[in-house]
């Protein structure tokens, strides 16, 4: 009572809800299922006779549910059931009704069959599984069946869905002994009157020149709207009826140009070949020529080392000592061996040695810009600057990976001249998940960020965290907006930049690209 004075219900005693509940379990009874059960039931009580007192066996057509005789006799399910299943195994299948808007649909699905076989035909076995395999044919059959009996599409009764799934079954038991046939497979057909004899064998088509739309004139809304749709889905048929047609058509005329060119048409594909063949080599010439011409400049741009210097690389890699023992140094930043051992092949280099050699760029660009007045400067991040601008490896992971300016804010006191807009480029070496080392550089100039990656990754973020930098930078250092922001260009790794062989050269491919585009090569 208290539920009800609140509007509440409870769902056992809501109609609809047991109306719901009852329909989702009767469609799920199919004909098959229910046949299924029968055959178990049967089996169980073969196995399971009841013990009675023998009486004379009386045999008849009727149930045995109406006939209390036959029920009372030994054994009167096993001979019901017996006779039951030879009604349905041996009974012949009476040829089906079949409405003016299935005909139109099955007509439209066996064209539209016809049209994709080869040679514009195809087995009585494929027409048969299109008409099958056709949910609108279906469904339209067994409306074609409710409109018999005046019963609405969609008035609901209690075994609406098990009287759907029965009309489906009694078509496919037809489809179905229709495919089984032979020749079903063999006999081709090329037009929907040789298809429509194959199919009059069991199913009954109607004239389609005699039936006409019957006029409804009651007054009842839910006439009007049956008709309404079936009108809307006649002028869908026949409009798919018509395209299949021109479609078939045009396969048509284009199967009769084809072959009137077909001799051109091989000459053109062979004249092809040849021209792509020419130019396949082409490019490979030219590929080999840029690879050519790429070595001669790494080899102008790298110098051997004389044999002094290679003695002070073989005494650092591999001489013993101490691993704390300062090999190189220079202001703050210092190598020690246990870091200049990270050199040696196959090993990953440490973030001093990429640092060091940042810091030793760093001098080069400084003199190269005493002996030429007009070049700018260039500043050379250490890796530290990306992750304290990303956040990366913070121990709250909603805050981990996230910009922030803050944390990088002062950084641009150690730029020369204090100011990163006056640089010519800003080279951010970046330690990837502390697993991959790529480049991004700023050209400041240009107004362009680039993202240099020897695996090919994209890095737009990185670009995008950069760009925000260099707009955090001006709004604070000059109090204002960028005022260029739509001129800067983000450029994701190029196909053309340099890749890897193997999983630990990374970051010996970093220190090249820094070194590289400092001298702008």
């Amino acid at each position: 009572t208290a539920s009800r004075r609140k509007g509440s219900q409870h769902p056992c005693c809501c109609s609809d809800h047991l109306f719901f509940r009852w329909k989702n379990l009767i469609a799920s009874m199919t004909v098959l299922e229910r046949r299924k059960r029968r055959l178990q039931k049967a089996a169980w009580t073969l196995k399971n006779p009841v013990p009675k007192k023998k009486k004379p066996i009386v045999t008849g057509k009727p149930h045995p549910a109406s006939n209390p005789t036959e029920r009372s006799a030994p054994g009167w399910r096993k001979k019901w059931f017996t006779r039951r299943l030879h009604s349905i195994y041996n009974e012949p299948l009476e040829p089906l009704e079949i409405g003016l808007k299935t005909y139109r649909l099955m007509k439209a699905v066996v064209l539209d069959r016809i049209s994709q076989g080869n040679g514009r035909s195809c087995t009585v076995f494929d027409a048969v599984e299109a008409i099958k395999s056709s949910t609108e044919t279906m469904d339209s059959f067994v409306d074609d069946q409710n409109y018999s009996l005046g019963v609405a599409v969609w008035n609901i009764i209690s075994r609406k869905e098990v009287r759907h799934m029965k009309l489906r079954y009694k078509l496919m038991a037809v489809l179905d002994e229709m495919e089984a046939k032979p020749s079903a497979c063999d006999d081709r057909v090329s037009s929907w009157e040789e298809v429509e004899d194959v199919l009059r064998e069991h199913l009954s088509f109607p004239e389609e020149s005699a039936v006409e739309q019957e006029e409804i004139t009651a007054d009842d809304p839910i006439e009007r709207m049956i008709l309404r749709i079936d009108q809307d889905s006649q002028a869908k048929i026949n409009l798919w009826i018509a395209k299949s047609q021109s479609r078939i058509q045009r396969r048509l005329m284009s199967d009769q140009a084809s072959e009137e060119s077909f001799m051109d048409e091989t000459e053109k594909r062979a004249a092809r070949l040849v021209s792509e063949e020419l130019r396949t080599s082409e490019e490979r010439l030219l590929q080999e020529e840029r690879e050519a011409e790429a070595q001669e400049r790494a080899s102008q741009l790298l110098r051997d080392l004389t044999p002094e210097e290679q003695e002070l690389v073989r005494n650092a890699l591999f001489s013993p000592g101490p691993e704390d023992d300062i090999i190189a140094k220079s202001d703050t930043d210092f190598v020690t061996r246990k870091n200049m051992q990270t050199l040696q092949p196959g090993a990953w280099l440490s973030d001093e040695v990429i640092h060091f050699f940042l810091a030793m760029l760093a001098k080069r660009d400084e003199e190269l810009c005493q002996e030429d007045s007009t070049r700018k400067r260039s500043h050379f991040f250490k890796s530290f600057f990306m992750t304290k601008l990303t956040n990366e490896g913070h121990q709250n992971p909603v805050i981990a990976g996230t910009y922030d300016y803050k944390n990088v804010k002062r950084w641009s006191k150690k730029v020369p001249g204090k100011n990163i807009f006056k640089l010519d480029k800003i080279i951010f070496p970046i330690n990837v998940g502390e697993v991959h080392w790529v480049c991004a550089v700023a050209f400041m100039q240009d107004k362009r960020i680039q993202y240099y990656d020897s695996f090919g990754g994209d890095g737009m973020h990185y670009l995008e965290f950069i760009m925000q930098y260099i707009k955090d930078e001006h709004k604070d250092k000059n109090k204002e907006p960028l005022p260029d922001e739509e001129e800067w260009r983000l450029i994701p790794c190029e196909r053309d930049t340099p890749r890897q062989r193997n999983g630990y050269d990374c970051g010996v491919f970093t220190c090249m690209f820094a070194d590289f585009i400092s001298k702008d090569c």
